[in-house]
C-alpha cells in the first residue's frame, strides 16, 4: 500500500487537477460577501472625498489604504477561489479569473514553500513554481489546494527545492564570504554581533513605537526618538555590509531590524493622527502638505533600496515586499512631517483672545469647550486638556495661539486667558 501512494506521488501522472476545498470555497464565499460590503460604502467614501472636499486631508490618508487593502483582499479571495492547478505531460497549467500561467517542466527553475503570517491556524503552506526566466511568470498555489502531499511530493520529485538550496547557499555565504570577514571566526563574530544589534534594534524600536501607540500623551522627546530611529536603521544595517537585513525573510539565517522599525511607523502613524486632530484640522489651510509627506516617503524609500540587497530580486515576494515597506515608510513621513512641523517650531506666534460661550463638555478621557468664533479656526468646539478644562467656565478668556510651523503647516493651541 505504501509503495503504490509512493509511486502516486512521484510519478508524472498523464493528467492530475488539484482544486481548492469545497468547505474552503464556502467559507470564502462568506467572507468575500462581507468584504464587498465593506468595500463598497469605503471606496464611495474616498470617491466623493476626492471629487468634492479634496482639502479632508486626514480623512483621505486613513480611508484610501484601508481602501486599497480590502481591495487586495477581494482579489487574493477570488484569485483562491477559482484557482484549479493541472499537471499533464510535461507541463504545469494554472488558470484563475485573472491569471492563466503555463511552465514546461524544462523551463522550471525549482519551486518554494511559504507560511502566510496566520501559520498558527494554518495546516496548508503557499507553493510558488518559478521560471528559469521571465520573471513575474511564477506560478503561486494556494495553501487551501486539496491534496496539497501530493502535489508537493510530486515537485520535490522532480525540481530543485529553491527554499532549502538558497538556505544551504545562504549559511555558506555567510561563513565564506571575505565581505563578511577576512577569516571564519571574524565571520562568525559579525554575524554574532549583527544578531546582538538587530536585537537591541528590534527591542528599542518596539519600546518607543509602543509607547507611542499606548500612551495618550506621550513626552517629546519619545516623539522624536521614533522619529530618528528610522534613519539610524539606515545607517545600522550598511554597517554590517550586508549581514544585517531589515525584512523577516521566510528561512533566511539574516537578522532583521524591521520589527523596531514597523513597530516605531505605527506610533508616528498614530500619534501624528492625534496631533492632526488635536492641532491642525480645525485651521484653514489650502497648502499642500500631502506633497512633503509624498516626498519624504519616496526618498526614505529609495535610501532604504539602496541601503541593502535583499530587495534586488525581482520575484512576487520581494515585490510585496517593497510594497510594504513603502507602506510604512508613509506612515512614518506622516507622522513625522506633523510631529516635527510642531515640536520643532520656532517662529513668532499670532495670538487671538476668544472666550467660551458655551457650556463644557466631556467624552471620556476627551474634554471640549466651544468659544466665540474666530476667522482663524474653521470650528468653535475645541478639545482641550484637562486642566484647562477643570478651571474654566462659560465666558473665561482664552487663549488661540496660531503657529506658523516648522516646516510651513500652520498649527494652534489653546491655553486660558488672562
Amino acid at each position: 500500500m505504501t509503495d503504490k501512494r509512493e509511486q502516486e506521488i512521484t510519478a508524472p501522472p498523464d493528467l492530475k487537477v488539484f482544486r481548492i476545498g469545497s468547505s474552503r470555497k464556502i467559507l470564502s464565499f462568506v467572507y468575500l460577501a462581507c468584504l464587498v460590503a465593506i468595500f463598497l460604502p469605503i471606496a464611495g467614501l474616498v470617491g466623493r472625498i476626492i471629487l468634492f472636499e479634496w482639502e479632508s486631508n486626514l480623512t483621505l490618508f486613513l480611508f484610501v489604504p484601508i481602501t486599497i487593502i480590502i481591495g487586495l483582499g477581494i482579489y487574493w479571495v477570488i484569485e483562491d477561489i477559482s484557482g484549479v492547478v493541472t499537471i499533464e505531460h510535461d507541463l504545469i497549467r494554472y488558470k484563475s479569473v485573472f491569471k492563466n500561467r503555463v511552465l514546461s517542466f524544462a523551463d522550471v527553475k525549482g519551486y518554494r514553500t511559504y507560511y502566510d503570517t496566520a501559520k498558527t491556524f494554518s495546516t496548508g503552506q503557499i507553493i510558488v513554481v518559478y521560471p528559469i526566466e521571465h520573471k513575474g511568470n511564477e506560478i503561486e498555489i494556494s495553501k487551501y489546494i486539496e491534496n496539497q502531499p501530493v502535489l508537493l511530493g510530486f515537485l520535490a520529485a522532480h525540481f530543485v527545492n529553491l527554499a532549502m538550496a538558497e538556505f544551504v547557499k545562504e549559511r555558506k555565504d555567510l561563513f565564506e564570504n571575505p565581505l563578511y570577514g577576512r577569516t571564519l571566526e571574524e565571520r562568525k563574530r559579525n554575524l554574532k554581533l549583527a544578531t546582538n544589534a538587530a536585537w537591541i534594534a528590534n527591542i528599542l524600536g518596539g519600546i518607543v513605537g509602543g509607547l507611542l501607540i499606548f500612551l495618550s500623551n506621550p513626552p517629546a522627546g519619545l516623539s522624536l526618538a521614533a522619529v530618528l530611529f528610522v534613519p539610524l536603521t539606515y545607517v545600522l544595517v550598511p554597517f554590517f555590509r550586508g549581514i544585517l537585513y531589515f525584512n523577516n525573510k521566510t528561512g533566511s539565517q539574516h537578522p532583521y531590524v524591521g520589527f523596531g522599525v514597523i513597530v516605531c511607523c505605527m506610533g508616528l502613524l498614530i500619534r501624528g493622527v492625534f496631533d492632526y486632530i488635536s492641532f491642525y484640522s480645525l485651521l484653514a489651510y489650502t497648502g499642500q502638505s500631502w506633497i512633503y509627506v509624498s516626498l519624504l516617503t519616496l526618498v526614505m524609500w529609495g535610501l532604504l533600496l539602496s541601503a541593502t540587497s535583499e530587495f534586488a530580486n525581482n520575484t512576487s515576494m520581494d515585490k510585496a515586499n517593497r510594497g510594504a515597506f513603502l507602506f510604512f515608510l508613509l506612515m512614518y513621513s506622516f507622522g513625522t512631517f506633523f510631529i516635527t512641523n510642531r515640536l520643532l517650531d520656532n517662529r513668532p506666534e499670532e495670538q487671538v483672545i476668544t472666550a467660551i460661550v458655551t457650556n463644557k463638555s466631556q467624552n471620556d478621557d476627551s474634554y471640549s469647550i466651544t468659544i466665540e468664533p474666530i476667522e482663524q479656526l474653521t470650528e468653535a468646539k475645541l478639545n482641550v486638556d484637562e486642566m484647562l478644562f477643570n478651571t474654566s467656565d462659560v465666558h473665561t478668556p482664552v487663549s488661540i495661539h496660531i503657529m506658523h510651523g516648522r516646516w510651513g503647516r500652520p498649527w494652534f493651541y489653546v491655553e486660558k486667558g488672562k
